[in-house]
């Protein structure tokens, strides 16, 4: 610890400097009345409490051209039509459509509605396929299917 008057990583001492106790260094203990050693207590910092990661989110279904594009025709509407009803613009449900656009979150709700269609899944970081290695009648067959 550094000494609270010159700042020198030392031994400290507990002294009495003008009515205050101060740890200072040897050297700085002459300007006080000395009072005992430093007890040095090794301090573990504190452990900050990570958040806990989310083990399911929302994300977009990979195949959401195709799904907005067929809804759309199942309606009946145009792309300008449908850009009417969501206050989209038509080059962003054309893109949308073409696959070289996903849609953020807020917009696939504005989609879902519209359309009557599930664009958003739920993805779970767990997997779905779980093998147990504890089995018997475990196959080389059951370890490729756990990796799909």
């Amino acid at each position: 610890m550094p000494c609270d008057m010159c700042g020198r990583n030392t031994k400290l001492v507990v002294t009495a400097i003008e009515g205050s106790q101060m740890n200072v260094c040897e050297n700085c203990s002459r300007f006080g009345k000395v009072l005992g050693e430093k007890q040095i207590t090794e301090k573990k910092p504190a452990r900050k409490k990570l958040p806990e990661i989310e083990k399911s989110f929302e994300m977009i279904d990979r195949d959401f051209a195709r799904i907005v594009k067929e809804a759309r025709d199942r309606l009946g509407l145009e792309q300008h039509q449908l850009a009417d009803k969501i206050a989209e613009k038509e080059s962003v449900i054309h893109r949308i459509e073409a696959g070289l656009l996903e849609p953020p979150i807020k917009l696939a709700k504005k989609f879902e509605i519209a359309l009557r269609i599930k664009l958003i899944v739920l993805y779970t970081d767990e997997p779905a396929n779980k093998v147990n290695f504890k089995s018997e009648a475990l196959t080389i067959g059951d370890l490729i299917k756990g990796k799909k």
